[in-house]
């Protein structure tokens, strides 16, 4: 991404500043708003229990998801002469500034040294789940502990929502490994994706994290059926009795739960979680019940 400034887009040598690097879509990770485009864990599920059909939606896995997942890390992920080259771009790059490096989870993936290792003198921001083993995670903390590095971390909820919505990680093990992050004195940051699910939680959450570290709110993009207003009245009124606790937040989260769900978003909802119950073996007792009847869901 270049500098936005009119001049600087109109000249085609201008120099990147900005850089964004999928490493890979391996991650451990099944999050409610994710797929098989960017998480492996989606689509092992969905070649088990077959794709999520709804009306006006379907996940599924396409053919060159299928391919995708047959192929080995080493050669499907950032190795091999075109990325070895862009390595070696960027540490000759005098104008670049920054590089963030993205997934599935970055963290997961075997060139993530290989990377660090060529951008020593530019900030890196790692935008991950933390869906990596304790272990893992020590090593990449030792290896980039010198590093101008800062952790975007996903998350919005606490105990049994985060766990339902963050599925893969348990939020005990969660908690320990931002934990770890701090230790070692890099910046860590929330990105919080707000959901009809999260809602719920989320003044639980900011009670948890802010103040500590700064909180970005995301908006849903990819499921319709899980946004912020598809939710039944009362769990808005409860929501609003917490907005004060959002700072100059709490208007554009007000705006978010405003808007009346169609009846066609409540109906994806209800078959969407009941297929996630069902295909991960799990319960939705933890939701509130006003909105698992208005869901229309037996729990």
């Amino acid at each position: 991404m270049q500098n936005k400034t009119k001049d600087r887009i109109s000249d085609p040598y201008a120099p990147v500043q900005d850089l964004q690097i999928s490493l890979t879509t391996d991650c451990n990770l099944a999050c409610v708003y994710c797929g098989p485009e960017w998480s492996s864990a989606w689509k092992r599920e969905i070649e088990k229990h077959g794709e999520y059909r709804l009306k006006d939606h379907v996940i599924k896995n396409d053919n060159w998801h299928k391919l995708w997942s047959k192929i080995k890390q080493s050669p499907r992920g950032a190795d091999g002469k075109f990325f070895s080259l862009l390595l070696n771009e960027i540490k000759l790059s005098k104008g670049l500034k920054r590089i963030t490096l993205l997934g599935g989870e970055p963290l997961l993936n075997n060139q993530f040294d290989d990377v660090i290792d060529h951008v020593k003198d530019k900030e890196i921001i790692v935008i991950t789940g933390l869906g990596v083993s304790d272990q893992r995670l020590k090593k990449i903390l030792e290896k980039t502990e010198h590093t101008n590095i800062k952790f975007q971390i996903s998350a919005e909820s606490t105990g049994n929502f985060f766990e339902f919505i963050r599925h893969g990680v348990k939020w005990n093990d969660f908690t320990r490994r931002v934990d770890m992050i701090n230790s070692k004195g890099h910046k860590v940051e929330f990105i919080a994706t707000v959901s009809n699910l999260s809602v719920v939680d989320l003044h639980n959450f900011y009670a948890c994290y802010n103040g500590r570290y700064p909180i970005n709110i995301n908006t849903m993009s990819e499921r319709p059926f899980l946004d912020p207003h598809v939710l039944d009245e009362q769990s808005k009124q409860e929501f609003r009795k917490h907005l004060h606790l959002f700072g100059d937040k709490a208007d554009h989260l007000s705006k978010m739960i405003s808007k009346t769900p169609s009846i066609r978003d409540r109906d994806n909802l209800k078959k969407y979680l009941t297929m996630l119950r069902d295909r991960r073996n799990t319960s939705l007792a933890f939701l509130p019940k006003h909105f698992l009847d208005w869901c229309g869901i037996d729990e």
